[in-house]
């Protein structure tokens, strides 16, 4: 049993008219939807979007290259500071007096315009018998009115040794006395300190420093010095 069809397959014109006409529809329905003009403005923004992706990535490594050529660039900057100073400081302190403390700062007088006037009234008959002057200046040219420290701590390495030194008891001083001894240790040039102390200091740091004021009569101004000082001194070549 056959159906009868309403057109013949073998006719080829069907197929062109068919074809053609399926074109215009799907054509057509594409044109219709609502979405058809924004997945066309999405496909046309997709070769800008590469490309700032591109740029921006070419941007960042750019930046990256820059940041690390600074970075390389202050490291060489501070390697080549800290070898001129270490030169400086190699320079400065190789032939420095190890014992300074005991050699210079240890062998100060101070008071020396009191320790005058207590004199020629000692030598005076009339206050020879004095035992209060004659106290005073045993204590102002004895040791106990001189800096003496002993040593607190040492750390040492393959360079450099250093010690923490502390001042075994306050020492009296004027105003006078106590920029010459600040002088001695901080390696400033002042009146009264030799050329040979200042180039046999080794590097001292003040790490404490108390100045007070002690009460005297006949209107002495002396003050009460005492310190904690950091030494430096370069190893010894064995």
């Amino acid at each position: 049993m056959g159906i009868k069809l309403p057109f013949s397959l073998k006719d080829k014109s069907f197929y062109y008219s068919l074809q053609k006409k399926l074109k215009g529809l799907r054509f057509t329905s594409l044109i219709q939807e609502k979405y058809f003009p924004f997945l066309v403005g999405v496909i046309a923004l997709v070769p800008t979007a590469l490309a700032i992706t591109h740029f921006v990535g070419i941007y960042h490594q750019i930046e990256s290259d820059h940041n690390q050529l600074s970075f390389f660039k202050l490291k060489a900057k501070n390697v080549s500071l800290f070898e001129e100073r270490k030169k400086e400081f190699l320079d400065q302190f190789q032939t420095c007096d190890r014992y300074y403390l005991d050699n210079t700062l240890s062998k100060l007088s101070f008071l020396q315009e009191e320790e005058k006037t207590l004199r020629r009234f000692i030598n005076h008959s009339a206050f020879k018998q004095s035992s209060e002057m004659n106290r005073r200046h045993q204590f102002i040219t004895g040791d106990l009115n001189r800096l003496q420290f002993h040593e607190i701590k040492r750390e040492a390495n393959k360079a450099l040794e250093e010690t923490l030194e502390r001042q075994l008891r306050p020492v009296e001083m004027n105003e006078t006395d106590i920029k010459r001894v600040l002088s001695l240790i901080e390696g400033i040039d002042a009146k009264g300190i030799s050329e040979t102390a200042m180039a046999s200091r080794p590097q001292l740091l003040i790490r404490s420093l108390h100045i007070s004021k002690k009460k005297m009569d006949l209107g002495r101004e002396v003050y009460l010095f005492s310190s904690e000082l950091i030494k430096r001194v370069i190893q010894e070549k064995k």
